[in-house]
Order: C-alpha cells, then sequence, then structure tokens
C-alpha cells in the first residue's frame, strides 16, 4: 500500500481501496476495540496495536475529509487509547528496563530532552476524535438549519480548545514564531525541553498546527456552503493557513538545516487554501465589490509565492497531481486578475435572480471537487466564468 501511494498518490482510487480493505481487516480482528494486556497480548503487542489503530484512525479521517467521504471508522464504535512515550528499544526491552521506561513515560510530556515522534502522537491522539466531527459537519446533512450548525460548530471548537490547552508548552507554542526565530537564533531552544529544535520538531509542529488551522478553515467554509454567510471568516481562515503554508516553505528554501518536507502541506493545505482565495479575489474584481477591509496586494503576493512554491514541486513526488491542478487552477485566476487594473471600490450591483447566476455560490464541500472545479473554469471574452461550468 505504501509503494502505491508513493507512486499514485495518497487520494488514489488505489490507495483508497487499500485502505478500506486494511480497515475491514482492523475491525474483523477486533483492533478497533479496547485493547488489554493479558495472558495471551504481552505489553509490547498490546502497545503496538493502539499505535496501529491511532495511524490508521487519523488516516482515515486526513483522506476522507480531503475526498469529502464517509471515514471507514468511527470513534461511535471505536476506542482509542493514549499510547505511551516509548521508543521502539525500550518497548521490546527486558522487564525491569521497560517498567523503568515506564515510569519516565508516566510523566509524560513534561520529561526533559528532545521530544520524539511518540511524543507528538501522545500529546495529539484525541485530535483525529475532533476531525471526525469537523467532518460530520463538513459533509454530513444533520445540520440544515444555522442556528443548529452554529451551535454544533460552537460545541467542536470548545472541545478542540480544552484538547489544544492540555497539550505542552511547546506544541501550543506560535509555529511561526518558530519558523522565524530559528532562522537567525541557532540557540532558540524548545520550551520546557532544553533542547534545540530538530528537523523532525519543526515538521511536528508545522504539521499539528496546519491541521488545527484548516479545521477551522472546513467549519468557515461548511458555514460559507450551507448558509451563504459572509465569507470574512472563511477568507481569515484560509490567510492564516496559507501563511504557515508559506512560512514553512520560506524556512525550507533558506536554511538547509531545516529542510521539512513540504510538498505534502503544499498538497493538502496550501492549495485548497490558495485557491479559496483566488477564488475570492476574482470575484471582488468581477463584481465591483469595494476591498475594504481586504488586503488585495498582501494576498497577491501570497498566491504569488504559492504559485512559485508548487512550480518547484518534483514530478516524481506522489501528490504532484494535486499540487500541478492546484498551480495550474491558480494561475489561471491570476492571470486572469492580472490583465486587468484593480477595480475600484463600489458597491456591489443588485443582480436578478432570474437572469444572473452567481458562480462564486457554488456548493462544494470539500478540496478535492473544488480543486477539479478550480482547475476546470474557463473564461468568456468579457473576463466572466463560462456558465456552462455552473452546472
Amino acid at each position: 500500500m505504501l509503494v502505491v501511494s508513493f507512486i499514485r498518490g495518497d487520494t488514489s482510487i488505489e490507495v483508497w481501496t487499500s485502505l478500506s480493505a486494511a480497515f475491514d481487516a482492523i475491525v474483523l480482528a477486533g483492533i478497533h476495540l479496547e485493547k488489554r494486556v493479558d495472558v495471551h497480548t504481552p505489553f509490547f503487542l498490546c502497545e503496538l496495536r493502539i499505535r496501529l489503530f491511532l495511524i490508521c484512525f487519523s488516516m482515515d479521517k486526513f483522506l476522507a475529509t480531503f475526498m469529502g467521504r464517509p471515514p471507514h471508522l468511527s470513534y461511535r464504535y471505536s476506542v482509542l487509547q493514549q499510547p505511551h512515550e516509548l521508543s521502539d528499544d525500550e518497548l521490546c526491552s527486558h522487564e525491569a528496563d521497560l517498567q523503568a521506561a515506564l515510569v519516565k513515560s508516566d510523566v509524560g510530556v513534561l520529561k526533559s530532552g528532545p521530544p520524539t515522534r511518540m511524543t507528538w502522537r501522545r500529546i495529539q491522539w484525541q485530535r483525529p476524535v475532533i476531525r471526525e466531527d469537523i467532518l460530520e459537519i463538513a459533509i454530513g446533512t444533520k445540520y440544515q438549519n444555522l442556528h443548529d450548525l452554529q451551535d454544533r460548530i460552537r460545541t467542536v471548537r470548545i472541545r478542540h480548545q480544552q484538547q489544544i490547552d492540555s497539550m505542552p508548552e511547546f506544541a501550543r507554542i506560535d509555529p511561526e514564531t518558530v519558523l522565524t526565530r530559528i532562522q537567525h537564533d541557532p540557540t532558540f531552544l524548545i520550551p520546557g525541553r532544553n533542547s534545540r529544535w530538530r528537523r523532525i520538531d519543526v515538521q511536528c509542529l508545522v504539521s499539528s498546527h496546519c491541521a488545527t488551522r484548516h479545521g477551522e478553515f472546513l467549519l468557515e467554509r461548511a458555514l460559507f456552503n450551507k448558509h451563504k454567510v459572509d465569507s470574512s471568516g472563511l477568507i481569515a481562515a484560509a490567510r492564516s493557513l496559507l501563511t504557515l503554508v508559506l512560512k514553512a516553505h520560506g524556512l525550507r528554501q533558506s536554511c538547509y538545516e531545516y529542510q521539512v518536507d513540504i510538498v505534502d502541506v503544499l498538497a493538502f493545505y496550501g492549495v485548497p487554501s490558495g485557491g479559496v482565495l483566488a477564488m475570492e479575489m476574482l470575484k471582488r474584481d468581477q463584481k465591483q465589490i469595494s476591498n475594504a477591509g481586504y488586503s488585495r496586494s498582501e494576498i497577491l503576493q501570497q498566491l504569488s509565492v504559492l504559485v512559485a512554491a508548487l512550480e518547484a514541486v518534483s514530478s516524481e513526488e506522489s501528490n504532484y497531481a494535486i499540487c500541478a491542478m492546484g498551480l495550474n487552477a491558480i494561475k489561471k485566476v491570476l492571470d486572469r486578475v492580472l490583465s486587468r487594473p484593480a477595480p475600484r471600490a463600489t458597491e456591489v450591483e443588485t443582480m436578478q435572480p432570474d437572469t444572473w447566476v452567481d458562480p462564486f455560490q457554488v456548493y462544494i464541500d470539500n478540496d478535492a471537487d473544488f480543486l477539479q472545479w478550480l482547475n476546470s473554469v474557463e473564461f468568456q471574452a468579457d473576463g466572466t466564468i463560462e456558465p456552462a461550468l455552473l452546472s
């Protein structure tokens, strides 16, 4: 499955069907239920099952969110357990050494020293549960009333913030501050750990906060798509997400020591947020909407940097197709926007609903379909979107 993912990309039908078979096998084996140590299950095997299910559960939510499909696994019928902060060597060590490592692990993320991958997985083990709730809001059909949807979003945000507040300081620190400081201050240490930032630490921090901001982006997009609320919240969420993505890309370009893997971040976070900002800019230009409170020049600069980053993605990357689709779509919009002078700041004209269809109110609730639609957009001679694409 990993080989297929590298060759065909994470969103290919081959990966989706392979994951479906793997998830079915997990359920058949009962790994989705509570894992306990007993006479037939030694500690290391129980711990490996906990880790395996957590990884599969997270991947299920990640792909389901991007593709706009129902998840295979649900926390409502599963038991997620927090893994121990143990290395592979500690996990397979003798009883005495294992017990000593468990004592240290019980102290949790408060212990000193550089965090490991298991440190990050341990402190974020509840994130996929929140993501499933966000997915239900984004693609579900339950909350059709605006008031009910807002109440549900408020509840999810409270739970999400509680999960963030429970994380240690080094995981809650502003990632943009970290990305800026480590370029100029090699003595900048991880808060509470007394160790330098390493490549893996930066990678995990960026991925964690991108996921957080993407969750907010999905909630705002659900509000906008389902009830046509003001787009200011969606634009703010998209800008916040894209800013972090471009900061991470800038670090990769300027500091060899922190060559973090940015392709997946560009594909799954940069392209959707950039696409929303590009379409908002095109809408404002075509409908002559006032740019008061809307930083048109800054967004243009961000989109230009994103285009350059996407152009640098190698065709050998597994998720190159997503980056190429996003690149083509965003460049198409930028070419259209930059080929004409910026519009005067005027109020939007009133359109008669029986003679005009707004192409910017198309209901698209997931990134995959949005990118395909954006990639297929064609313009008429007057610069407006081809009406045939709105059906």
